[in-house]
């Protein structure tokens, strides 16, 4: 597929995002680097007189081809083919796992129970995973007055 680059909308003469994913100032002409959010998706960082913007990748392709018919190619293209940070994949990867270990769950009362993993518990808590894992890994003590903890499996 031939790489071939528009502005970015909102960013014209400033930024552009190419049918491979890559994006570039037009100011600096060089190709910036994408780096991970908190979900592992790929971002980039714009500067545009002095106000600071993150931006998801798969947006920018979105917004900047949509009405293309071969929307869905480019985006593939971009997702299978783009160069990404060695730790992008490694943090989804790590992610996946610290949900998906049996946790013990301590109540306010002292009521302990198993669940299977921080992912079940999230669902039928209505509650996201990386809150209950900020707790596991010790990064808060509590989570509105209820403890987490690894159950330690032999």
């Amino acid at each position: 597929m031939i790489e071939v680059w528009k502005d970015v909308k909102n960013y014209d003469g400033y930024y552009q995002v190419s049918t491979h994913g890559r994006v570039k100032s037009v100011r600096y002409d060089r190709i910036l680097k994408q780096s991970p959010n908190n979900a592992g998706i790929a971002t980039v960082g714009f500067s545009v007189k002095n106000r600071h913007k993150t931006k998801a990748v798969k947006t920018l392709i979105a917004q900047t081809f949509a009405g293309s018919s071969r929307l869905k190619e480019i985006y593939d293209y971009a997702k299978d083919n783009v160069e990404r940070p060695k730790n992008m994949s490694r943090l989804n990867i790590a992610k996946t796992q610290a949900n998906e270990k049996p946790i013990r769950v301590i109540d306010s009362n002292g009521k302990v129970k198993i669940y299977d993993s921080a992912t079940v518990y999230a669902k039928e808590n209505n509650i996201r995973p990386s809150t209950i894992v900020n707790v596991l890994k010790g990064r808060s003590k509590y989570h509105k007055g209820v403890k987490f903890e690894y159950l330690e499996v032999e």
